[in-house]
């Protein structure tokens, strides 16, 4: 339903598809649960929903790092992954940026993506920024098109600027790849080196 949060474990296996309207995050404990896993048929990411697996803003003392998403399209049945909401894995800012959190997303059969990815290091006041997490959208046997922006740049700091990291779209066997949106993989700004 729009505008329903979700909380999720960490690890998840459902045999039919997921419809988003509103909000999914994941079950946090002392530890953190690292990452959030979602199998399914055919993952649909309503316009105005996320996934938010950001990490918090800290004041005073390091950001929180975001979480890792891994979404499988279509492991009991062919699947695709169609997106027009928000996924973001980034890191918080604070005395050091926090790194963000890595997104996988598989799909057996088509994929298209419209909504904004943001996968970027925190902020760091006093110290470095974040080292970003890296974007790997891919198919199996069909076209994956992409016309979300997608931030994969790390953060910057008043030390070194965070590492960026990697966008990878890849096509596995039959399909073309098209894209028009933004991919940003820029280091950090720093005063003693750039990321």
């Amino acid at each position: 339903l729009p505008g329903v949060q979700l909380t999720l474990p960490s690890d998840n296996w459902f045999q039919n598809d997921i419809h988003n309207e509103g909000t999914i995050t994941v079950v946090g404990d002392e530890d953190g649960p690292g990452q959030l896993s979602l199998v399914v048929g055919t993952f649909y990411g309503a316009e105005g929903s996320s996934i938010d697996l950001s990490g918090a803003d800290v004041v005073g003392d390091v950001g929180e790092s975001g979480l890792s998403l891994n979404i499988e399209c279509g492991s009991y049945s062919y699947g695709s992954f169609y997106n027009a909401g928000t996924i973001l894995t980034n890191g918080g800012s604070g005395t050091e940026g926090g790194s963000g959190g890595s997104v996988y997303i598989d799909s057996e059969l088509v994929a298209y993506n419209t909504g904004a990815i943001d996968a970027s290091g925190g902020e760091g006041s006093e110290g470095n920024g974040g080292g970003a997490g890296s974007v790997y959208l891919s198919t199996d046997y069909g076209s994956l098109n992409n016309s979300g922006d997608i931030n994969a740049s790390g953060g910057n700091g008043t030390e070194d600027g965070g590492e960026a990291g990697n966008i990878d779209l890849y096509v596995g066997y039959t399909g073309d790849i098209l894209n028009a949106g933004s991919l940003n993989t820029s280091g950090g700004d720093g005063i003693i080196g750039g990321g």
